[in-house]
């Protein structure tokens, strides 16, 4: 069975699976400049070539790299990336032999550096990347929800969570947005319209209208606007987007937007079926 993404879990130090085995974290550090976008396949095959063990475990798991878009379908490594993988808690010993491995990640390497066992965060928060959505209601309004991991000014570590609604013959919506970082937050609503291409809709216009925000942007009140291009087949969600913009905010002004998710779009396949 291969490996899994996984999410944040909860528990103690160790976590117990399907009633009987536990499980723990092991983070390592790593070193390296990019990977692809659709990395996750190629990060499990490296890792399970270095532990020839965790392929078979149904129990093992590797997190999200934290990193950044960038340009050409690449991802950017954070500065401070980690490398995390979850893992039997029996396994835990077993899992450090990565230590000191060069990760071969569709053409681009990935050096793993010192690890260590990590615990559990209790209640900790999950992000989500493969979502769902509804059918039409009887005005034509189809229920969507988009996530992504997104830079401000180049600044990579925010992830939007945006569920909105998308009127079909009108070819319009509307919705509610919110950028998170930490501490940080900006909030609001936001309209949207196709983004037209010569053989039809191609991706969406956002306008986006800040109501608030926390830690640096507390109490932000502002605007902004973008440009959502799909990057893949909208009558196989969840489809990839690249999204570039600007928003506009009282300090420090103007943050530009970059940021590549996954959408619940489906459009043209649900539009034939009505």
């Amino acid at each position: 069975m291969a490996a899994q993404a996984v999410g944040a879990g909860a528990g103690a130090e160790a976590q117990a699976v399907g009633g009987d085995v536990a499980v723990i974290d092991v983070q390592f550090d790593v070193s390296g400049t990019r990977v692809p976008v659709d990395y996750a396949a190629a990060l499990a095959r490296a890792v399970a070539n270095a532990l020839p063990w965790f392929d078979a475990s149904p129990q093992a798991g590797i997190h999200a790299l934290r990193a950044a878009p960038s340009t050409h379908g690449m991802l950017v490594l954070a500065r401070r990336a980690k490398l995390v993988l979850r893992v039997p808690a029996s396994a835990a010993a077993a899992s450090l032999a990565l230590t000191g491995h060069v990760l071969a990640i569709a053409g681009e390497s990935v050096v793993v550096g010192s690890g260590s066992p990590r615990p559990l965060i209790p209640s900790a928060t999950l992000y989500a990347q493969r979502v769902t959505t509804g059918a039409p209601d009887e005005l034509g309004n189809l229920p969507l929800f988009a996530t992504g991991e997104y830079a401000f000014d180049g600044i990579p570590g925010w992830t939007l969570a945006s569920p909105f609604s998308f009127n079909l013959a009108a070819g319009t919506g509307s919705g509610l947005f919110e950028f998170v970082s930490f501490g940080d937050s900006l909030f609001g609503s936001l309209s949207t319209s196709w983004l037209l291409g010569e053989a039809g809709p191609i991706g969406f216009n956002l306008l986006y209208t800040i109501n608030g925000g926390t830690g640096t942007y507390v109490g932000a009140r502002g605007s902004g606007a973008s440009t959502v291009l799909l990057l893949g087949d909208p009558d196989d969600p969840p489809t990839p987007y690249l999204e570039t913009g600007r928003m506009h905010v009282p300090e420090p002004g103007s943050l530009a937007l970059l940021g590549l998710g996954l959408a619940a779009v489906g459009l043209s396949r649900r539009r034939r079926a009505g």
